[in-house]
């Protein structure tokens, strides 16, 4: 069997395909599984802040770190992913941010790191629109 040369040129539909097939949805567990506990916080008026604190620096935030450096290690072959790659970074770096932010506006009782969380969630979420499969 030959062996694909690899520095033979990709499409970039063949690495968009690639990157969100091959590299995107296996990680997107640990993306999706820190936003929902992070959401929890503006789900219901009676959360149980010492556990969400907890939930946030036990699992989400340390989920999102390994989604960003799993994102961060995937090797694109095409310019265009690696614009959209780095789009999706941004957004998941910004987000984890948020999650900083929302832990230090409860521990501190401070609105204002609310409020910085809140711009941040909605900066990532407008840098993602355009590439619907980065921001599920």
């Amino acid at each position: 069997e030959e062996k694909k040369d690899v520095t033979e040129e990709v499409s970039v539909k063949e690495d968009v395909v690639e990157f969100i097939n091959d590299e995107l949805t296996p990680i997107e567990a640990y993306r999706n599984s820190a936003i929902a506990v992070y959401n929890s916080y503006f789900a219901t008026e009676d959360v149980d802040l010492n556990l969400f604190i907890t939930n946030m620096k036990d699992s989400a935030i340390p989920s999102m770190e390994t989604y960003i450096s799993n994102l961060t290690n995937v090797e694109v072959a095409t310019t265009e992913v690696t614009t959209l790659k780095n789009l999706c970074l941004q957004s998941a770096q910004k987000q984890h941010d948020a999650m900083l932010k929302i832990v230090l506006a409860v521990e501190e009782q401070n609105p204002d790191y609310l409020t910085e969380a809140e711009t941040l969630i909605t900066e990532a979420e407008e840098s993602m629109a355009q590439f619907d499969y980065c921001d599920r």
